[in-house]
């Protein structure tokens, strides 16, 4: 559920860091087990993971990449 929520192409594309339709398919490959896309998700995973805490401490994504 934590990464299905990280991971919905919504979230993803109204972020506008990342290719949502592709994570969505490297997701759906992965959990079908017609691919191994573990390491790449990992990332995208733990990047959406700081951008959620980035948000509720106020921060926003851009002055932290700019800092």
């Amino acid at each position: 559920d934590w990464g299905e929520a990280l991971l919905d192409a919504r979230r993803l594309a109204e972020g506008g860091w990342l290719d949502a339709g592709a994570v969505r398919v490297m997701w759906d490959e992965h959990q079908a087990g017609a691919g191994d896309w573990q390491r790449v998700l990992w990332r995208v995973l733990m990047f959406e993971a700081w951008r959620d805490h980035q948000a509720a401490s106020g921060a926003s994504l851009r002055e932290a990449a700019a800092s």
